[in-house]
């Protein structure tokens, strides 16, 4: 939720999302390999556009859901009116309340 306020109030031009990927030889990645984090270890999908560990508290499809709500909101920013600035305010209180779950 902070990253999602944080976009909210710098409203950047540009913006670029991937998510965690613990690549070899990385603390993360000796980290996730030993907790089983890991749930493949195909390395053509280690590029940060899908989901290929998860954490203790974050699922897999926790972390795509997390982008996918990042870039609507990115979106939103991006075209002006009423209709996306109440897009902005139902993501924000969407993510806000997975994040309290």
């Amino acid at each position: 939720y902070s990253t999602y306020r944080l976009i909210a109030e710098l409203k950047p031009e540009t913006i670029g999302m991937t998510i965690l990927t613990p690549y070899p030889g990385t603390p993360l990645y000796f980290e996730a390999k030993e907790k089983g984090w890991i749930e493949t270890e195909n390395w053509a999908e280690f590029g940060g556009h899908r989901p290929v560990m998860h954490t203790d508290t974050l699922s897999s499809g926790d972390l795509s859901y997390a982008q996918k709500m990042l870039g609507r909101l990115f979106y939103c920013l991006t075209r002006p009116g009423f209709y996306s600035w109440l897009k902005v305010k139902i993501f924000g209180l969407s993510l806000k309340l997975w994040a309290l779950r």
